[in-house]
């Protein structure tokens, strides 16, 4: 991937789009969510600049991860990542939806979900609605930081 002339990042497609080596190499290959900053350090518990494939999140009502005393299921601490917050746009495109989730830790993340058995209004009715999103850590790749160096790597978080 050439950025002005520059090389981005050099590797198999997979690679590349999986585990992107800059945020230019990110949005190059198509939608990439970005935690950074204090959304990064409340969701991951780490500073630095991470990229999430919108296919790779999963959403869950609010709440449904968790056990019956109301603390976290064992399966989020033994290799999953949850963040909470409220659906601002649910986009039904025929094969999958776009849901656009601001969170409570700040920023916003977009999940694509294919619509298997899925109808429009299903999708659109998220609009509003408190939600938990999912997703497995060896999903989460630190990515370079446009505006200081943070150690970028192609290493799972």
């Amino acid at each position: 991937v050439f950025n002005q002339g520059q090389i981005e990042q050099v590797g198999t497609p997979s690679e590349i789009y999986e585990q992107p080596a800059s945020q230019f190499v990110a949005g190059f290959v198509g939608t990439s969510n970005l935690l950074h900053g204090n959304a990064a350090v409340q969701v991951l518990g780490e500073h630095g600049v991470w990229s999430i494939r919108p296919e790779k999140i999963r959403i869950v009502p609010d709440g449904a991860e968790r056990g019956p005393d109301g603390g976290r299921r064992a399966a989020l601490d033994a290799g999953e990542v949850a963040a909470t917050g409220v659906v601002r746009e649910a986009v039904y495109t025929g094969a999958a939806s776009r849901i656009v989730v601001t969170l409570d830790a700040g920023g916003e993340l977009v999940v694509v979900r294919p619509n298997v058995t899925t109808s429009a209004r299903e999708a659109t009715e998220l609009r509003g609605q408190r939600i938990t999103l999912v997703w497995r850590r060896d999903h989460v790749y630190r990515v370079a930081d446009a505006d200081a160096d943070q150690g970028g790597s192609d290493a799972p978080y």
